[in-house]
């Protein structure tokens, strides 16, 4: 599960993470980023990396609710979701998420975050259309089984695509389920926690 999320990383920084040369989007950095506040998404453009600003959580008309995550073992088979496993995969830039433990009657906040200043959190886009008719691009995040150093807090966590693994998954050129599966199994970064 991943309900908030950090990112407070200026945009030159993002551009040279990414090897972005230029863009030009408005973004501000947020200590904390809710459902439908839209943030950065790393994109494919022809190949070439590039930026985009999307809203965060898929509309359907099954729920009023957003969809903010999508569980990424089922996700490419999913009506709701496989058309953009297939072929709009995004990075999510972030500088830590957020989750919440259960313990002693109340609910306590940790942020869970990585030595390297930005981590890469696999996401999937697509563009609905709003109740005027204006068309609106969209993200969720893919999640996994948490691993054991979340899993005392959340039997989930997003998927974190290794950096070696980038370029793959945001090419929409590659469309071999068993390959993108295997990239997302293979996230097992070191992930670090505090209390906040």
């Amino acid at each position: 599960m991943c309900g908030r999320f950090q990112l407070l990383i200026e945009l030159e920084k993002i551009l040279e993470r990414y090897q972005i040369k230029s863009t030009d989007i408005n973004f501000e950095p947020k200590n904390e980023v809710f459902p439908s506040d839209k943030s950065i998404v790393v994109t494919s453009n022809n190949g070439q990396r590039d930026l985009d600003i999307l809203k965060w959580g898929f509309t359907v008309p099954f729920t009023k609710r957003l969809l903010i995550n999508a569980r990424s073992e089922t996700a490419f088979s999913k009506p709701t979701f496989k058309d953009s496993f297939i072929h709009r995969r995004g990075l999510l830039p972030v500088s830590g998420y957020y989750e919440w433990k259960n313990g002693n009657g109340k609910k306590v906040k940790y942020k869970i975050y990585s030595e390297d200043d930005i981590i890469s959190l696999a996401c999937i886009y697509k563009t609905f259309t709003d109740s005027l008719g204006n068309p609106v691009k969209a993200y969720t995040i893919l999640t996994r089984a948490a691993n054991k150093e979340i899993e005392d807090i959340h039997h989930r966590m997003p998927v974190i695509i290794d950096r070696k693994h980038e370029d793959i998954w945001i090419d929409d050129s590659i469309k071999d389920i068993h390959l993108l599966n295997n990239i997302v199994a293979s996230s097992n970064k070191k992930l670090l926690l505090e209390k906040v």
